[in-house]
């Protein structure tokens, strides 16, 4: 089974399988009228044109499992998270949800899901996504809006305002430039326009060489398995980190709103 983009031919198979993979729930939920039930083609075939749509198919060309997203400025919002009931506890769903973030690089990702969809709600918590608001939904439902960024870096600076990642963002050549002088100036190596690019310490894609290979930081957070050194218990007694918080106090300030 590969991921592969939708094609608008997809609808009417992407249609019938958010019915069947949303149909129980809904029911439980005494929601039976949910858009995911009720959509129709034409809304649809308008919503395709707003989204990536990802889709996994069996090996019978079947589509089992899909999810979509959309961008706005730096901002991803994917739903329609969806797998086939029989191809579910699978990873089917991981893989499309990791693979859309991967393919739509961003600053903060997005995303709402009902409170009482506990399996739901506590997958994207796995995943790294925290609620930052809810509303009423209806019969005593509740939304959960949760969101991930992706800019704050291993020990906390925010690769936002790195210039390496916005030369590469903008493809700024003059920047990469100006950068690849200055770093190299500040480091006493030869460091060439080319190495500046960068797509983010802990975002999937291109690195610089040190964010890649040489930070200690990262390759130790790495071993670890945190996501950032908020997460370390070691945190108060690593020197490296404390070096550098010493010359950039926000970034431990960043670290504590990420925990």
């Amino acid at each position: 089974m590969q991921i592969e983009l939708a094609v608008k031919q997809d609808i009417p198979a992407l249609l019938d399988l958010q019915r069947k993979a949303f149909g129980s729930r809904c029911k439980l939920l005494d929601w039976e009228d949910a858009l995911p039930m009720t959509e129709t083609e034409d809304h649809a075939l308008e919503e395709f044109a707003q989204n990536t749509t990802l889709v996994v198919k069996n090996e019978d060309g079947q589509i089992i499992a899909s999810i979509r997203g959309s961008m706005e400025k730096d901002s991803l919002y994917m739903n329609r998270l969806m797998v086939l009931p029989e191809y579910q506890r699978q990873g089917i769903g991981k893989l499309l949800f990791r693979e859309i973030q991967r393919l739509l690089p961003h600053e903060r990702a997005w995303l709402c899901v009902l409170q009482q969809e506990r399996f739901a709600h506590d997958f994207y918590m796995r995943e790294g996504f925290k609620p930052f608001m809810t509303e009423d939904a209806r019969h005593g439902l509740t939304w959960v809006y949760m969101e991930k960024k992706n800019m704050t870096s291993y020990c906390g600076l925010d690769c936002a305002k790195c210039d390496a990642y916005i030369a590469t963002k903008n493809n700024d050549q003059a920047l990469r430039e100006k950068t690849a002088k200055l770093w190299s100036e500040l480091n006493h190596v030869h460091i060439l326009p080319e190495h500046i690019n960068c797509g983010g310490c802990r975002a999937d894609g291109v690195k610089t060489v040190f964010c890649e290979s040489m930070c200690q930081i990262r390759q130790c957070a790495l071993k670890k398995g945190v996501e950032n050194c908020g997460q370390c218990s070691e945190l108060d007694v690593c020197q490296i980190v404390a070096a550098l918080h010493a010359n950039n106090p926000e970034a431990r300030k960043n670290l504590e709103k990420n925990i």
